[in-house]
């Protein structure tokens, strides 16, 4: 999951299948009860980008590749 604002994107493990991912407003939607990611397609392609981004900069570190 990834917290950016008020937006928060959850990508559960798929484990072989598909992916179901979610978008919360967590100003309008603190419980996380309503997936608006229908609405919000953009926002959630550019967090899931900054997600996979962040994981490859920590797989690089635990590689030692940056050091």
């Amino acid at each position: 999951a990834i917290i950016d604002g008020n937006f928060k994107l959850v990508i559960p493990d798929a484990k072989g299948g598909e992916q179901h991912r979610e978008l919360f407003d967590l100003k309008t939607d603190p419980a996380e009860t309503t997936n608006i990611i229908s609405q919000q397609p953009a926002r959630a392609e550019t967090l899931a980008a900054q997600l996979q981004q962040w994981q490859q900069s920590v797989l690089t570190s635990l590689c030692g590749s940056d050091y």
